[in-house]
């Protein structure tokens, strides 16, 4: 027996929410149809609660059993599907309303371009405004609006322009709110000039912006670091007589900070000041941001002065004063201030300390000012004794960390560890790592730095001995560990196990990054291995890899080494960006290759605008190919007279043998006598 009344609203709620088909839905439908006749009202409530497949599935039945279907059924569908981001079917449904006889309203389109918005898919939006029947739909502001809002991070900003030109010719003025959703659009990708002409375009129309619409453009502004712009926005607002509100003050230092433009920042806290605006805590923080970034750091101080006696001082305003130069921030910390700083205080304070005693000194000082010293901070002292080889330092800081109850986590180890690599104490660095492993705390980072400090002092053997120790511990190795190893590889020449180090990556299946194939090319360019360097070179598209300059340069290289002058021209050619290291490995294969005419042809191809700038070395590559024919090289001497490149001992070696060229060297001695006064040391 079908339930009545509310229960059977909740009943029928309960069934749809649970069903798993079609058919099980037409059976429950069924069963609620007599119900449903005598109150419309429980059906839209039912429909509203449940699963969009399952709400679309009912709608169907419904139609089916000639209970008539309403608009209101289908927005109560439709928004069960905004609540889930069913683009999808709620587009499919707006489309199949008519074969359920009901003519689809602006309502119905506004709830469907709702669920596309939080779907973040902005082609269904584009098809549910392209295919609303003009008869029955008045497409609005509104629903651009909401169209835009499906583009905000997931779309080509040109879209947004194309659909804002599509409401225009639609009749539909610019206004405000589409403006401000179509500057969103722009902000990823920082369009500012097209946000500014939309903005500008709206006031010739004479349709004046609102504080959002504003405060939308600053954000496109602060995303490409156009301050000068923030302060004509400014004043467009005044004479546009808007105000500006919080958010607009702090979105336009928001764009000051970004920009470092630091005195700028400052006159916006004073314009602000003589407004009768007073400014919150995060316009002064990004005011204090500015100054840091600019390292105007006396400025800083003097602002997080004005934010306290403003009454708005807070901690994350103390921590971007003191963001990137230790005196200040210990300044920052001493008791004499009126903010007492926290944990996170002295945390930022240590992470801009440069040597460890005074990292080990504002450790000390933490407990006199009620502070608990945590791994955090002992981290990041450890990390000061990294960056100043305070090795030793580092390993005492853990030591003593049980003294304070703390227990040193992996981050601590491995910045100990890093410090001892940077220092070259090998054995004290596999003497943490060993540490790490026997508390099995030790992850793929800790076995990198290990093997990277392995490779600072060339024993690559020790470091392949740790990457296969990670099997025994069961830690699956990532691409820093194999990437450090092949460090280790290319620094002591071992090109054979840098290359079996990729084939090793691709059969564990750990995506082999480009610093992997950069290294492992290296190394072949150091032995002269020219085919496997080119052979790497061309498998990186294979791994979805591009070839960078590095890896070009490094092959081009080994094939200049080589003499190999037809593949290096051949890697020239495909270069993306060839640059003077690849110009001079070319002309070293043809030195190599005594193709001198080549040579010589490629320096007049650089000096008639090739886009590329020789130097000391093309030159001495250059001449070294011509040495025999020396008036070539007395022709590119001459060349050389016009440059301001400093003559290097390559060039010296490169022209001596033709200073000792018998009749021509008074002839060749003259030409050079302007060049450079080391000639005259070179002369017999």
């Amino acid at each position: 027996m079908g339930p009545t009344g509310r229960p059977g609203t909740r009943r029928g709620s309960s069934v749809l929410a649970d069903l798993v088909s079609e058919n099980e839905v037409r059976e429950a439908v069924e069963g609620l149809l007599p119900a449903w006749r005598h109150d419309a009202k429980a059906a839209t409530a039912a429909l509203r609660h449940a699963a969009p497949a399952w709400a679309a599935a009912a709608l169907r039945c419904m139609a089916q059993g000639r209970l008539e279907v309403n608009a209101f059924h289908c927005s109560a569908a439709l928004a069960s599907m905004e609540e889930t981001s069913s683009w999808f079917r709620s587009v499919q449904l707006l489309q199949s309303m008519r074969g359920l006889g009901v003519q689809p309203n602006e309502i119905n389109l506004s709830v469907a371009l709702k669920a596309c918005r939080s779907a973040g898919h902005w082609p269904g939006a584009l098809t549910l405004l392209h295919g609303a029947d003009p008869e029955s739909i008045s497409i609005n502001a509104l629903h651009y609006g909401l169209a835009l809002g499906t583009m905000r991070h997931s779309s080509p900003w040109n879209w947004a322009i194309m659909l804002l030109s599509s409401a225009v010719r639609r009749s539909i003025s610019l206004s405000p709110a589409l403006v401000s959703a179509a500057a969103d659009c722009l902000e990823v990708e920082a369009k500012w000039q097209v946000a500014v002409s939309l903005l500008t375009q709206m006031v010739d129309a004479e349709v004046w912006p609102d504080q959002i619409c504003f405060s939308a453009v600053l954000r496109v502004l602060g995303a490409a670091g156009q301050w000068p712009w923030a302060f004509w926005l400014l004043e467009e607002m005044t004479r546009c007589r808007t105000a500006p509100d919080a958010i607009t003050w702090n979105a336009a230092l928001s764009v000051c900070e970004k920009g470092s433009a630091w005195l700028q920042a400052l006159q916006l806290l004073r314009s602000a000041g003589s407004a009768s605006f007073r400014q919150g805590a995060v316009g002064f923080t990004s005011a204090i941001g500015a100054c840091s970034k600019a390292e105007q750091w006396e400025s800083a101080l003097d602002t997080l002065s004005m934010l306290f006696c403003s009454g708005g001082g807070d901690r994350p305003a103390l921590n971007a004063a003191m963001s990137g130069h230790w005196a200040k921030a210990c300044l920052l910390l001493s008791p004499s201030e009126l903010l007492a700083p926290n944990e996170v205080s002295f945390g930022a304070a240590l992470r801009c300390l440069d040597t460890w005693p005074r990292a080990t000194a504002l450790l000390q000082v933490m407990p006199s000012r009620r502070c608990f010293v945590n791994e955090i901070c002992f981290g990041s002292a450890i990390s000061a004794c990294e960056d100043s080889r305070g090795w030793a330092a580092g390993i005492q800081l853990i030591e003593t960390m049980p003294e304070r109850r703390l227990i040193a986590n992996e981050v601590c180890f491995n910045a100990a560890i890093g410090a001892c690599g940077g220092a070259g104490e090998i054995e004290a660095a596999i003497d943490l790592l060993d540490a790490l492993r026997h508390r099995r705390c030790a992850g793929p980072t800790s076995f990198a730095t290990a093997i990277t400090a392995c490779a600072r002092r060339g024993q690559w053997q020790r470091g392949f001995l740790l990457l296969a120790e990670m099997a025994k511990d069961k830690i699956q190795p990532d691409e820093f560990c194999y990437g450090a190893t092949m460090a280790a590889c290319e620094r002591s020449h071992q090109w054979q196990w840098a290359v079996q180090l990729l084939a090793t990556m691709e059969d564990a299946k750990v995506p082999a990054s480009q610093i992997c194939f950069n290294s492992a090319i290296s190394a072949c360019e150091k032995l002269r291995k020219w085919e496997i360097a080119i052979h790497l070179l061309a498998s990186m598209p294979q791994r979805r890899l591009a070839a960078d300059a590095f890896a070009t340069n490094a092959a081009l290289s080994s094939c200049g080494a080589s003499g190999r002058w037809e593949e290096a021209l051949s890697l020239f050619a495909a270069h993306g960006s060839p640059d003077t290291v690849a110009c001079n490995a070319l002309l070293t294969a043809f030195e190599t290759a005594s193709q001198w005419q080549r040579a010589l042809e490629f320096m007049e191809h650089l000096h008639k605008g090739g886009g590329i700038q020789p130097d000391m070395i093309s030159y001495a590559a250059c001449i070294a190919a011509v040495a025999p024919r020396w008036p070539h090289a007395t022709r590119l001497l001459a060349d050389l007279r016009g440059t301001l490149l400093e003559v290097t001992p390559a060039l010296a070696t490169a022209v001596a043998p033709l200073l000792v060229a018998g009749e021509q060297f008074v002839q060749l001695a003259e030409e050079l006598d302007d060049c450079a006064g080391w000639v005259r040391v070179l002369r017999p």
